[in-house]
């Protein structure tokens, strides 16, 4: 890997990426929903959670960062956009389960 990435920590990159990968349960969780919305013409919904996720959650991150309460550093960088993925799944689902809620749609999944 050191010689493929030109880096010379491979410990670094390695604990970045164990660090990593939880989060990503949340993206694919998040990206499956996201493509019911896509499939049903609800693009509407994509662009709510999304924009109220960059709003709310980077939104407050970057007054932590304004006001000196958190540093960025390659861990915490890695982690801000972890919980990142994490707060927009959890938007997500919240806003799948209440668009199903008032449209009665029934997901079904074919053999």
């Amino acid at each position: 890997m050191a010689n493929v990435l030109q880096f010379s920590d491979v410990d670094k990159l390695f604990n970045l990426a164990l660090t990593l990968i939880g989060f990503y349960v949340f993206f694919a969780v998040q990206n499956m929903l996201n493509a019911v919305f896509y499939g049903r013409g609800k693009t509407q919904l994509v662009l709510l959670a999304s924009t109220f996720t960059n709003i709310v959650y980077y939104g407050i991150v970057f007054i932590l960062y304004h006001c000196g309460v958190w540093m960025p550093t390659l861990q915490g960088i890695a982690l801000m956009f972890g919980l990142g993925m994490a707060f927009g799944c959890i938007v997500t689902i919240t806003v799948f389960y209440k668009w199903r809620r008032q449209s009665g749609c029934c997901i079904r999944v074919r053999n």
